[in-house]
């Protein structure tokens, strides 16, 4: 049974499905299976994939079944078996493939459940930090958006106040009551992300606002607006380190601010309050 095994990802392609377990955890039935890479095998270049094994055809085939009859837009979740998974749909010349991640199950975790030092869980948690913003830099499939997610939920049980989230698509449990807050998840098509940000800069009644992540430079200017009229704004950005990640978001705004990268460095200067890089 795929629920039965510690994986982070499942691709599903045209003729074959793929699993990669997490580090040192083999399946639960994985005999005769070989990583991917050797022989003709597909997915030479992401290391640790194996073979579907017979034991989980089942799971897969209901898994394609769901995505057909849904028919998900680019980037969707799929919650299958008690699993939470993260996908987005990618079109190649031998037809449409499948990206699967596992997203966290249950309750979400606080930030020292997390392993976040308890320096920073202060730092992110304190009633003084009322606006600006707070960027998580990290790379793909490192925790960034179940750290962001973390902070929302404590924020609101802890001092109360509504928040706002834009997601593609919604991942973690957030929507509804926390202790003395709430929060409302708003999924959103992602070419209209920068749009969605712009609503809620009118939006008064929300005082923190999640933007899931940061990916193109419509958003990252939205996100430096966000944070300078006096809400809290929490995203993600990719990068492998502090300074590659906060380059990122400057040639983002500066693209977009038709080449101006000392502007671009204002608005981020003015408007960042914190600015974490995690890895696992």
């Amino acid at each position: 049974m795929l629920r039965d095994n510690r994986f982070s990802d499942l691709i599903l392609g045209p003729e074959g499905a793929w699993i990669r377990p997490q580090e040192n955890t083999p399946l639960a039935s994985d005999e005769g299976c070989t990583p991917a890479g050797g022989g003709n095998q597909v997915g030479s270049s992401l290391p640790g994939l194996l073979p579907i094994p017979p034991s989980m055809e089942d799971d897969v085939s209901a898994i394609r079944e769901m995505i057909a009859s849904q028919r998900p837009g680019k980037f969707y979740i799929l919650r299958y078996d008690g699993l939470s998974l993260r996908g987005s749909r990618r079109e190649s010349i031998d037809g449409e493939w499948h990206f699967l991640r596992r997203a966290m199950e249950g309750e979400i975790p606080t930030l020292q459940e997390l392993g976040v030092h308890r320096d920073y869980c202060r730092l992110l948690l304190t009633p003084k930090l009322v606006r600006g913003g707070v960027l998580v830099i990290g790379e793909p499939g490192s925790g960034k958006t179940t750290t962001a997610s973390a902070m929302v939920s404590e924020r609101l049980s802890l001092l109360g106040g509504f928040a706002l989230t834009l997601e593609n698509p919604p991942e973690l449990p957030l929507h509804g009551a926390h202790g003395k807050g709430i929060c409302v998840q708003v999924p959103v098509d992602g070419d209209d992300f920068a749009d969605a940000c712009a609503q809620a800069l009118r939006d008064a009644a929300a005082n923190m606002v999640l933007i899931g992540e940061i990916l193109d430079p419509q958003t990252a200017v939205q996100f430096v607006r966000l944070c300078v009229i006096g809400k809290l704004v929490i995203s993600t950005v990719h990068g492998p380190n502090l300074v590659l990640g906060l380059e990122r978001m400057a040639d983002m705004i500066s693209g977009a601010s038709h080449g101006d990268r000392n502007g671009a460095l204002s608005m981020l200067a003015d408007g960042l309050s914190v600015v974490v890089h995690q890895s696992l």
